[in-house]
């Protein structure tokens, strides 16, 4: 059995469906004499489209067929560029609709760019494998945003890049929070605004602010007292959605200390760079790809809470 991941959102959980019987075989038959045309490295961190993700669900299976358990397609990674998409390209004439989700992938096949991940985003910083939060009090710098005092972490992207657990059970509300998954959700998806407090999320950029808001962000005009340290400042944007389709998501930046912002666009790496590879240094103004709709900025004080809930 495959399961294959159109890997396009940042904030919500991907689509995914399965294939099995002999049309999974023949397509691992082709996969393992075409190696060139697997990226078996990491996903682009970019906002949008990224290529689709295969996991084999028996690694007995896999190993028989000489195949890693994972693997991308179609991402802009793999040696042989061409095949990876016609590979992915003939698993997407597999896929139900859903809800036009396929339709955008195949849309999108020759789009994604050129990307090469930053080593130093798997490697530098410091792990600090106990704990679910990379910056605390006692390692933020605390600076003044307009009449409001708010604090401002190290980027420690080896903190959320380390291992495929925390890559696979974060997205970019998880890092715009500071709050790391530690245990892995029964239902396999990552957090989302509302959840912990029990509100239904909707396709809105209005749901989504809401939603944030009921987990305990609150507007940027509404200043924190020092015990509510640290407070980050975030910044929201989303991507609108298309008319009888699910394409619609949203996605969230925090300011770093020295002015830089850093994303985790889904289950990506986290980085600084926007979608053209520029350092992101104001997210109203940064490539977003097609998070168009600017929402705002919020504070994240330390009551918030997004784990999963209950």
């Amino acid at each position: 059995m495959l399961r294959i991941v159109i890997d396009v959102f940042s904030g919500r959980d991907d689509p995914f469906w399965e294939i099995g019987g002999p049309a999974a075989r023949t397509f691992l038959e082709r996969a393992a004499a075409a190696p060139r045309a697997l990226n078996t490295g990491p996903a682009p961190s970019l906002l949008g489209f990224r290529g689709l993700a295969v996991e084999i669900a028996d690694p007995a299976v896999a190993a028989a067929f000489g195949l890693p358990a994972a693997f991308r397609l179609a991402d802009g990674q793999a040696e042989d560029a061409e095949a990876s998409r016609g590979f992915a390209a003939d698993l997407l004439a597999l896929a139900p609709p859903l809800d036009g989700l396929r339709d955008h992938a195949l849309a999108e096949l020759p789009n994604v760019p050129a990307w090469r991940p930053d080593p130093e985003d798997r490697n530098r910083g410091e792990p600090q494998a106990t704990g679910s939060r990379d910056a605390w009090p006692d390692n933020a710098s605390t600076i003044a945003d307009g009449s409001c005092e708010i604090e401002t972490g190290r980027y420690n992207p080896v903190f959320w890049n380390g291992c495929a657990f925390w890559l696979r059970n974060n997205n970019c509300y998880a890092y715009a929070c500071n709050m790391r998954v530690q245990v892995a959700s029964p239902h396999e998806y990552t957090p989302q605004p509302g959840a912990y407090s029990h509100k239904t999320l909707l396709p809105s950029l209005e749901s989504v602010r809401a939603c944030a808001l009921a987990d305990g962000a609150v507007p940027r005009t509404s200043c924190r007292p020092a015990a509510e340290r640290p407070r980050w400042l975030v910044a929201l944007v989303f991507w609108p959605p298309a008319a009888s389709s699910a394409l619609w998501d949203y996605h969230w930046y925090r300011l770093q200390e020295g002015g830089a912002w850093a994303h985790k666009p889904g289950k990506t790496m986290t980085t600084t760079r926007d979608n053209s590879g520029a350092v992101i240094t104001n997210p109203e103004t940064c490539d977003r790809g097609r998070y168009t709709v600017w929402g705002g900025y919020l504070y994240v004080p330390v009551t918030m809470n997004i784990a999963y809930p209950s």
